[in-house]
């Protein structure tokens, strides 16, 4: 990803977290940021195009979800 990208994935991020619009947030890019290289997916999610995550990512998103702030009523 380039510089132009990286700003502005930093920039809608900033946005999701801080601004109040959401009534909640799971942080997914939180989860998946490699802590020593924040531009990157930690390599043990990476499903290859250093981008998406594979299975294990996908858990780890999904383990992430609190579902008791969910209204699941049909």
């Amino acid at each position: 990803m380039g510089p132009a990208a990286e700003a502005v994935r930093r920039e809608v991020n900033v946005f999701v977290r801080d601004s109040g619009e959401f009534d909640a947030v799971t942080d997914f890019d939180r989860i998946l940021r490699s802590p020593h290289d924040p531009e990157r997916i930690l390599p043990f999610f990476d499903g290859g195009d250093h981008l998406h995550p594979d299975d294990k990512g996908m858990q780890a998103m999904a383990d992430a979800v609190d579902l008791t702030g969910l209204d699941c009523r049909p």
